[in-house]
């Protein structure tokens, strides 16, 4: 989709100015190696020579964090641009990534 990048840039624009009260945590999810790049630029975590900034993950008031729907995206994530997500689906389906975000929260008391 060539407006994806553009598309998640406006709507994490938008979730920020809705955050004004007081923050929380918003979850961005890759579904395929084909919008790695664009998310980690939508969130602006590429450096020029297109490693992510894992340390400056601080990105607004809102804690964003990142799920793959399994593990070919996550290791692409890691391979291509050395950036670890905070949740990978242990199978490749929405029930598998809901527990696994669902346990991250649990285990880090988001």
């Amino acid at each position: 989709m060539h407006s994806f990048e553009e598309d998640l840039g406006a709507l994490l624009a938008e979730t920020e100015l809705s955050s004004a009260a007081g923050g929380g945590v918003r979850w961005v999810v890759v579904f395929s190696p084909t919008g790695c790049e664009a998310m980690l630029r939508s969130l602006h975590l590429l450096d020029p020579a297109e490693r992510a900034q894992q340390k400056t993950r601080k990105l607004d008031r809102w804690r964003t964090l990142v799920a793959t729907i399994g593990p070919t995206t996550r290791d692409f994530l890691r391979d291509k641009f050395g950036f670890e997500p905070d949740v990978c689906a242990a199978s490749p389906n929405s029930e598998s990534l809901g527990d696994g975000i669902m346990r991250f929260l649990e285990e880090n008391e988001c």
